[in-house]
C-alpha cells in the first residue's frame, strides 16, 4: 500500500506513521506539509490513500480532495481536520472522501479508519 500524508503538523504526520508501521501490509509512507506539494506528489505517483489536513498552509485540503477525485480517481482520501464531525465531514463525503476523522483522534481509531479504507469502505468516527 503506498500513502502519502499531508499536514503542516509534524506530530500528526509523525502519528500516522507509527500506525503505518503496524499494519500488517508492505506500507510505503511519503509526507508532505503543504497543499502544494501534496498536489505535486499526488500527480507523480500512484497512491492508494492520501490523508489530507483539510486546513493544509497553501491549497486547502477539500481543494486537494476535489483536484485527486477529478485526476486520480482510485486515490482513496482521509480528510484530517481539527474540528469534529458534522458540516465539515458532511462537505468531505459529498466531495469525494473515503473518511473523515479528528486530527487528534486515538491512533487506533486511525488504524481502523485506513483498514476499512483500504478495503474501499468509507469511514467516519462518529
Amino acid at each position: 500500500m503506498k500513502i502519502l500524508i499531508a499536514d503542516n503538523l509534524s506530530i500528526v504526520r509523525d502519528n500516522v506513521r507509527q500506525v503505518m508501521a503496524s499494519l500488517p501490509r508492505n506500507t510505503q509512507v511519503d509526507e508532505v506539509a503543504d497543499g502544494q506539494s501534496a498536489l505535486e506528489k499526488v500527480d507523480s505517483g500512484q497512491y492508494d490513500v492520501a490523508i489530507i489536513g483539510e486546513n493544509i498552509p497553501g491549497i486547502g485540503g477539500l481543494d486537494i480532495l476535489q483536484k485527486i477525485r477529478n485526476k486520480h480517481k482510485s486515490t482513496k482520501v482521509l480528510i484530517f481536520s481539527e474540528f469534529p464531525e458534522g458540516q465539515s465531514s458532511l462537505k468531505a463525503f459529498r466531495l469525494g472522501a473515503s473518511g473523515y476523522l479528528s486530527r487528534f483522534s486515538a491512533l487506533n481509531v486511525l488504524t481502523v479508519a485506513l483498514k476499512h479504507i483500504a478495503l474501499g469502505d468509507g469511514y467516519e468516527f462518529n
